[in-house]
């Protein structure tokens, strides 16, 4: 299966696009634009943007001769040729010049028109003859996994390939371990969220309740020290790209089980 994170670095303006339909300027010029945005790592569906206040995504393209605003529903999608997998987005008409410098907003709106607060990124595209085109911008993302959660997570692990217990655990000076989970477009964890914690002896966690909303997740696990030391953290991986959770329907998320491998301090 596609994983958005395998291809996380080729989101950049030379990715082609494909969509069904495009939204316009006026045309007649040199090349189109491509506008993307994601919510918790995938392309929305109308239910996640309801459930995190999405209603449409404004585009907003200043040229040194005018102004020029498009906007679409949070649901609309469109499919990257790059890595072929969907985004939230559309394709502008062929209203750009080569060679001219265009700076650029997009924005993600409530119900009621108004941008949602600190939300949002402008940069400025610049596309010359021979460049591959539609011109893919780099896509907009909200991350809000906890908003609107409809699935709980379960996981579990061993320490040194055995199931712990307070004794092994008090040996390598761990008390609880936690799954952690970022966007599937933050391979690096930039901006994780924890999910869920228990105690290392217990061998396992289930947040029971609803803690991750619809989305494209990758996921940790950590264990820490009494004191809040990361001991080791483990990634979830196929190889040597990580697994992407997806979560699109109510029920429980079940994280591949993990070995910790430490030296006993004690």
């Amino acid at each position: 299966m596609l994983s958005r994170t395998r291809l996380a670095w080729t989101l950049s303006s030379f990715a082609a696009a494909w969509s069904s339909a495009a939204c316009s300027f006026d045309s007649g010029h040199d090349y189109a634009v491509t506008v993307t945005w994601l919510i918790n790592g995938t392309a929305p569906s109308e239910e996640l943007c309801d459930a995190q206040g999405v209603e449409r995504v404004r585009f907003t393209v200043r040229s040194p001769s005018k102004r020029r605003t498009l906007e679409a529903s949070c649901d609309d999608r469109v499919v990257l040729a790059s890595d072929g997998l969907p985004y939230g987005g559309f394709i502008t008409t062929q209203s750009f010049d080569y060679g001219v410098a265009y700076d650029y907003e997009v924005e993600m709106l409530d119900r009621a028109g108004n941008p949602l607060p600190d939300l949002g990124y402008g940069d400025t595209f610049v596309v010359y003859y021979g460049d591959e085109v539609p011109w893919a911008l780099a896509p907009l993302e909200l991350w809000d996994p906890g908003r609107g959660a409809i699935a709980s997570v379960f996981g579990s692990w061993t320490i040194n390939g055995r199931p712990p217990d307070a004794t092994s655990c008090a040996a390598v000076d761990a008390d609880e371990v936690a799954i952690e989970v970022a966007s599937s477009t933050d391979a690096d964890f930039a901006d994780f969220h924890e999910v869920a914690f228990a105690s290392c002896a217990d061998g396992e966690l289930d947040s029971r309740e609803a803690v991750l909303a619809e989305g494209e997740y990758v996921a940790r696990y950590v264990l820490f020290s009494a004191d809040d030391t990361r001991l080791q953290e483990i990634p979830l991986v196929d190889g040597d790209q990580l697994i992407s959770h997806h979560v699109f329907q109510a029920g429980e998320l079940p994280i591949d089980p993990v070995d910790f491998r430490l030296s006993n301090l004690r």
